[in-house]
């Protein structure tokens, strides 16, 4: 469940944004060897969130060939916003404190 929902973020975000540069920007905190947050990074999820809220998400996919678990979760308003907010959370967490974000996935065995 972990690895489709950041799929249906990554997937979503440029589904809503029709700004290449911003989107590069919410995931440019994804490089390799990790990276330390700026402020910019941190407020550009903030307008994500913003993003998921006002828009009506069902609506916004109903174009896209994507089927699966996936669209379901592109759908889900809900589950978009606990994504998008847990990566704010811990880019204030890096940006606040100074520390470097490494971003690795791995399968779950637990349930989500």
């Amino acid at each position: 469940m972990e690895s489709e929902a950041w799929q249906a973020i990554e997937r979503l975000m440029p589904v809503l944004a029709n700004d290449a540069s911003f989107v590069a920007l919410l995931f440019s905190w994804k490089g390799e060897g990790g990276s330390l947050t700026s402020a910019r990074e941190t407020y550009a999820w903030r307008n994500a969130i913003d993003m998921i809220k006002e828009n009506d998400l069902e609506e916004k996919c109903k174009s896209l060939k994507i089927e699966g678990p996936v669209l379901s979760l592109m759908k889900s308003k809900p589950i978009m916003l606990r994504v998008a907010g847990e990566i704010t959370n811990s880019l204030m967490h890096s940006y606040n404190l100074r520390h470097k974000i490494t971003f690795f996935q791995r399968a779950s065995t637990e349930p989500s």
